[in-house]
């Protein structure tokens, strides 16, 4: 994994027994500003996406090989360079402005929902393995913007607390759950079930059922 710059003093040196052999590599021209949403690949096989694009649409970008040559496809997105930059900087402005430990901005074409620049903090450079591999920093290949937080999980402790401060129900209050429950055509499931859960409960668990 060395570069061609240290692969030619080497073959300079003149050291006999020592053989350079060469391997393919991906390359990143523009460095960190598309990191997080092109992602990378594997250094030991730049075939096996490992985040991003390169892994979600890893497929596609690979498709089969016959006789040792690849027949994947290319993968055309609706970023632009330009407006990614713009964003970027915004980002950076507003984590340090604020002291944030990370943050995300997205900027979609409303006419088309298409994706015109996707960006991350903290960031990283796939071309450059010391911002994100040596040490491995996960927290930095994390795309923030996509990244999904379920939004049930986020508004139980809202419906607890309200069921508490309007006296329906105390923390102890224990409640039904069952297998599901169904609400008109939509029937609610929790990924483990329970006969029965209290309030508190139902917020440490999560349970759709509950919160239903």
């Amino acid at each position: 994994g060395i570069t061609p710059e240290m692969a030619s003093k080497i073959n300079a040196s003149g050291l006999s027994g020592l053989k350079l052999l060469p391997r393919t590599i991906r390359h990143y021209p523009q460095g960190g500003l598309f990191s997080h949403t092109l992602g990378f690949v594997s250094r030991a096989d730049s075939m096996n996406g490992q985040e991003g694009l390169e892994l979600a649409e890893n497929h596609t970008l690979v498709g089969t090989t016959d006789n040792n040559r690849n027949a994947g496809a290319p993968l055309q997105t609706t970023l632009d360079p330009e407006l990614q930059g713009i964003t970027v900087q915004a980002l950076i402005n507003g984590v340090t402005k604020h002291g944030a430990i990370s943050g995300a901005a997205v900027v979609v074409e409303a006419n088309t929902g298409e994706i015109r620049a996707m960006v991350s903090s903290p960031v990283f450079d796939a071309n450059d393995d010391a911002s994100f591999r040596n040490p491995f920093q996960p927290e930095r290949i994390l795309n923030q913007a996509r990244t999904s937080f379920p939004m049930g999980s986020l508004l139980t402790p809202l419906l607890a607390a309200h069921a508490i401060e309007t006296g329906r129900m105390q923390a102890s209050t224990r409640i039904a759950i069952g297998k599901s429950l169904k609400l008109g055509k939509t029937r609610i499931v929790d990924v483990s079930t329970s006969d029965s859960l209290t309030l508190s409960e139902i917020v440490t668990r999560s349970s759709n059922i509950g919160q239903a």
